[in-house]
């Protein structure tokens, strides 16, 4: 296979693999069709182009919309730390951020002279991670776009409670089904939280319970702390509700450092988080002397003896 592309979410994270031969007399590369923005076609076009900024002929890639007639998502940068492209040598790790709202980005460092010193096994390495939504045209069109502040944690016209120890919270069937599958489930088949309006809950703690409605209601969590995210990551794994999902993903790989990294990588290969187990790796890798020895690094052993030697791996092949 000459070229080949993977993505760990369908809407964010990709990663594209493609072979010397390509490179060495391309007009255009198309990448092979990924599914992004709710589960639509993109893909990548690579090209050599003459920039006026370097003076040089450069590598230009750009993002496509396989169907041209859509015009309801737009690609945004949700901050400097969430949007960007990076490549790998054998030498160095190498990241840029930058805008990709002209869905065009330049790598100003791979020249038609040098292209070779950013290869790695014979490819190069490209990976992204980029944040499609869809583009505000002044209106709520969705019922999660309607305001429901109000209504949060709210007796009236409430005709559910979630129970979690010896609290009670107000909720309403039709907000819960509409952003989690698992509560549309619940409520609409003959199970007794639909027959009884009461959900108990005891595998989470009344303050996730708290920080996930506040979510669901207002599209916030008031109070975010690296333990209050971990406790709702479990929360939307649970109850499949994405966008909290995406929230705590963003505030985790906002927050890695060495002393959280073996905890968050042991989260994210737990609930299957591709780009923030990478990012996990990558801190973890850069700074490996130190975190080996760390008493994490060393319980990870005998929790999780698989992700241990994938790390030791990476680590090896990432400081070679």
């Amino acid at each position: 296979m000459d070229q080949c592309i993977t993505s760990a979410l369908s809407d964010s994270y990709m990663e594209w693999y493609i072979k010397k031969e390509l490179l060495e007399n391309i007009n255009t590369i198309n990448s092979p069709i990924f599914l992004c923005s709710r589960k639509k076609p993109w893909r990548f076009d690579l090209s050599w182009a003459f920039n006026v900024r370097s003076n040089q002929i450069s590598l230009r890639i750009i993002l496509r919309r396989l169907d041209e007639d859509d015009e309801d998502d737009e690609v945004v940068v949700v901050s400097s730390e969430k949007s960007y492209l990076c490549y790998i040598n054998h030498k160095k790790f190498v990241t840029y951020r930058k805008s990709l709202s002209s869905n065009e980005i330049w790598m100003y460092d791979i020249q038609k002279t040098n292209w070779n010193e950013y290869l790695r096994n014979e490819m190069l390495e490209i990976r992204f991670w980029l944040t499609t939504k869809l583009k505000d045209d002044g209106y709520c069109t969705l019922l999660s776009d309607l305001p429901s502040s109000t209504l949060y944690n709210n007796s009236d016209f409430s005709d559910v409670q979630l129970l979690v120890g010896d609290q009670s919270f107000h909720a309403h069937k039709a907000i819960l089904a509409n952003c989690s599958q698992v509560f549309a489930t619940m409520f609409k088949i003959d199970m007794k939280e639909s027959k009884n309006n009461v959900v108990e809950i005891d595998d989470l703690n009344a303050e996730t319970i708290e920080g996930m409605l506040q979510f669901v209601y207002t599209r916030k969590v008031k109070k975010l702390n690296e333990n209050i995210v971990l406790n709702l990551l479990m929360a939307s794994d649970k109850y499949q509700i994405e966008d909290l999902k995406t929230l705590c993903e963003n505030y985790l790989y906002q927050s890695i450092n060495c002393d959280n990294c073996i905890k968050i990588i042991n989260l994210a290969d737990l609930y299957k988080i591709d780009s923030l187990k990478f990012l996990a790796k990558i801190t973890i890798a850069r700074n490996i002397k130190t975190i080996s020895t760390s008493k994490d690094f060393i319980e990870l052993g005998k929790t999780n003896y698989d992700l241990l030697l994938e790390i030791v791996r990476y680590s090896f092949d990432y400081n070679c």
